[in-house]
């Protein structure tokens, strides 16, 4: 019981630290976006023609491309999270499964005693 109580806590624990990952990645769009509009100012301003700047902005980082990796990535994560649940639980059951047929052996001897 305490085993899978401490495999869901480390579980959580993980989840809570990717998904607290992941909201830099807001922050990082706002960035991205504030780059893209600064550099189309600066380019009216100084009188770039528009596919310049077009191709000048683009070269920004792409911050909806990567919060979508980032949140592909944290669905990884939780799917491992799960599959390692999933296993433990298995192992855990297999553990019980042995300790019951060893008891029900020995209640058997003593009853044969």
């Amino acid at each position: 019981m305490k085993f899978n109580q401490l495999a869901e806590a480390h579980n959580a624990e993980v989840e809570a630290a990717l998904s607290r990952k992941s909201r830099p990645s807001e922050q990082e769009a706002e960035v991205a976006g504030s780059l893209t509009r600064s550099v189309r100012s600066l380019a009216d301003s100084k009188e770039i023609s528009p596919e310049a700047a077009e191709k000048i902005a683009s070269s920004a980082p792409d911050a909806n491309a990567a919060s979508l990796q980032q949140s592909n990535l944290l669905l990884q994560r939780r799917v491992e999270a799960l599959q390692n649940s999933e296993q433990n639980l298995k192992q855990r059951l297999n553990q019980t499964t042995v300790l019951l047929d060893q008891e029900r052996r020995r209640n058997a001897t003593l009853k044969g005693a």
